[in-house]
């Protein structure tokens, strides 16, 4: 017997003190039919207490990748991708949920904004914040208050006196900001042209335009404290390290140029000179001294790189680092400690910096998609080294949200109102005369309408990846250029697009999986538990465009009449296709290039396969139409977006044209028995019914 969603839950609790084989086992495939996506979710909060941020990610991804997925598993997921230092996945999914889903959208962008902060990612944050006090909601005005007021102190309310105090505003106001206080500067006080310039210079640097910050350093001595940092700054990023190197520096020069001295010796191979410059920089805390030291680790294999060290002073950036190579660097157990790795993580790092290498902000380039990068900063450390202080916290705070909400579940399922979305007796007769059963609104219009669109975007962008069947390189070409709105750019005909997620059926339509377990008998003997979410596209045939035509019938004696899964030898006592499932993703209207069903065929099948013991050859394109050619009732699919219908294993059914100027979309998934279908059981399904009934008939 399955538990239940309290014994669930008290397992839950007992995992803290469970060993990690216990773990390993907990996530049956009861509990995962009992909570769902929580269940992975729930099992992610005990490997991350347990230091293994790998499999916590992995349980995260497995819940991630049922649909449809919950909201509070998104918003969950992303706040323990967090804890595990996924910081950019964690940051993409909290913007999905706050753009999703309206009612969480003001806890997940001030979730989101909070974490920004940490990471030093001000221009995302700068975002969110705006997104968040437009919003306007009741219980955060007074925040959205104070964050105003406190940007209003610490910011426009400051008059700007000198080139320094524009670049201190580099954290709050970005780029532009600098500039334009720069050119106010300029323009209203006969401010030090060597520090004007070397503020510009600086800034032009951080926007790797080295060629302007050459011209804004030029005529200004390179010897002059405003401008000297920028000079060897400019040379650096220039690779004449050698012009570094050999820069003459005293005890009067700043923390900063022995830095960048030490970059310089790090790229001559020079390890004792670089050493030596980050002993006189004398940064102990500062991320560049760190990232610099840790390459020099393990350029010369003195030591083990304390790469922990410099991921508490700078997690997003060694973050971003190691996405943009495609690797982990934080495992079960702790950071990785496979020097290679490091090494090519802090090189990448290392590459992102701007060419300023400013001690206040520290700031980086990373990539964002679409060729695009994103200006981002390295919080100071006393904030970098809180980044995680939150963590048990916020995992305790998942767990009771997802223990709540489970609980809910397990009330509401008590109620008569759930109760009642099962078949009633007249629906399971009807489905026992006629083969199938119409679930009206089994699963939300809306998830229908994602998946549709979902669709679009995925041919217009890489049809060749979603593509499915043995058309694909022609159908792809004729999908470039492909535009939704745009019908001169639409293929015609049949088009099968891989879906991007399974469904879970459970999750997908608690109503759909509780008819399939009506019609199908005990839950034990079924083995599909998730759908996939492939879908079946009928295009206009342009030529066949007519509104007022005739709606296309078939005939019962057309070679298209097929059973789905056939075998050459097709026998009565071998059938493991339990039901037919038939999605319904768009509106069907009729005409509309929909499916047929011949409602007389299954008893003219389950006869057919009596009468052979041997099997039936359904791959034969003739074997289907020599049983329709008998039968009367031939009966159109149709429905709205949200529908679903089960048909019977043996029911024949025919695509057909479609003469509408509408597209039409339909999943067509199965559900598989884990041992075959036996009508001479003595409790027998509905389904098998059907097959006892025609054979009593004969």
């Amino acid at each position: 017997m399955a538990p239940t969603r309290a014994r669930a839950s008290q397992d839950l609790a007992a995992l803290i003190r469970s060993s990690t084989a216990e773990l390993d086992s907990w996530l049956s495939q009861e509990i995962q039919d009992e909570l769902g996506t929580r269940a992975y979710v729930l099992r992610a909060i005990a490997w991350c207490r347990r230091g293994a941020l790998a499999r916590a990610r992995a349980d995260v991804d497995a819940a991630l990748a049922k649909r449809p997925t919950h909201e509070l598993v998104e918003l969950t997921g992303a706040l323990i991708l967090y804890v595990t230092r996924d910081y950019d996945r964690a940051v993409v999914l909290l913007d999905q949920v706050a753009h999703a889903h309206r009612y969480l959208a003001a806890p997940s962008l001030h979730e989101l904004a909070a974490r920004l902060a940490r990471l030093g990612w001000t221009q995302e944050q700068r975002e969110r914040q705006r997104e968040l006090a437009a919003l306007g909601v009741r219980d955060l005005r007074g925040h959205i208050a104070d964050l105003q007021q406190a940007r209003a102190q610490s910011g426009l309310a400051v008059v700007v006196t000198t080139p320094e105090q524009a670049w201190a505003s580099l954290y709050e106001s970005g780029p532009g900001g600098v500039e334009a206080q720069l050119e106010q500067l300029a323009a209203r006080t006969p401010a030090s042209a060597a520090a004007l310039a070397g503020v510009r210079g600086r800034l032009s640097l951080l926007q790797g335009r080295l060629d302007e910050a050459a011209a804004a350093l030029a005529g200004v001595d390179a010897s002059d404290p405003g401008v000297a940092d920028e000079h060897l700054a400019l040379a650096l990023a220039r690779g004449q390290y050698d012009l570094v190197a050999a820069a003459s520096l005293d005890h009067s020069r700043s923390s900063r140029a022995w830095r960048l001295r030490a970059e310089a010796s790090l790229e001559l191979g020079q390890f004792d000179r670089a050493r030596e410059a980050l002993a006189r920089a004398d940064e102990p805390d500062h991320a560049i001294t760190a990232l610099i030291s840790t390459l020099i680790d393990a350029g010369d294999g003195a030591r083990s790189p304390d790469a922990a060290r410099l991921h508490a002073l700078a997690p997003g950036l060694l973050s971003d680092a190691a996405r943009e190579l495609g690797v982990a660097i934080w495992i079960d157990g702790g950071i990785v400690d496979d020097p290679a790795v490091l090494l090519r993580v802090c090189t990448r790092a290392r590459s992102l910096l701007s060419a300023d290498r400013s001690s206040a902000p520290i700031s980086y380039r990373s990539a964002s998609g679409a060729g695009t990068t994103q200006l981002r900063h390295v919080p100071a450390a006393a904030i970098a080294r809180v980044a995680h202080a939150d963590d048990e916290r916020d995992l305790d705070r998942v767990a009771r949200l997802l223990l709540r909400s489970s609980q809910t579940n397990r009330r509401r399922s008590a109620h008569t109102a759930t109760a009642a979305r099962s078949l009633d007796a007249e629906q399971i007769e009807q489905f026992m005369a006629d083969g199938y059963v119409h679930l009206r609104g089994a699963f939300p219009r809306a998830l229908a309408e994602s998946i549709v669109d979902s669709a679009h975007r995925r041919l217009a962008q890489d049809p060749a990846r979603w593509l499915s069947g043995p058309h694909v390189q022609r159908q792809a070409a004729e999908l470039a250029g492909y535009d939704r709105n745009e019908p001169r750019t639409w293929p015609q005909g049949r088009v099968d697009v891989v879906g991007e997620h399974p469904l879970t059926i459970n999750e997908f339509s608690p109503f759909a999986e509780r008819a399939v377990f009506q019609l199908l008998g005990d839950a034990g003997r079924i083995r599909t538990r998730s759908w996939t979410s492939n879908l079946i596209i009928q295009y206009p045939r342009r030529g066949e465009w007519d509104p007022s035509a005739r709606a296309w019938v078939p005939t019962a004696n057309q070679e298209s009449w097929h059973l789905d899964s056939p075998s050459v030898h097709t026998r009565l006592d071998q059938l493991r296709t339990g039901l037919l499932v038939f999605i319904v993703f768009s509106d069907l209207l009729p005409a509309s290039g929909n499916s047929w069903l011949a409602l007389d065929s299954p008893a003219r099948v389950a006869r057919a396969l009596a009468a052979a013991p041997e099997g039936v050859d359904f791959c034969d394109v003739h074997a289907g139409r020599r049983i329709t050619r008998e039968c009367e009732r031939l009966f159109e699919v149709t429905g709205e977006a949200g529908d679903l219908l089960l048909v019977h294993p043996l029911m024949l059914h025919s695509a057909s044209p479609n003469p509408s100027p509408r597209i039409r979309f339909l999943g067509n998934p199965m559900v598989y028995m884990q041992t075959p279908l036996d009508h001479r059981r003595a409790d027998p399904s509905p389904v098998e019914q059907v097959i006892a009934r025609a054979l009593a008939d004969r």
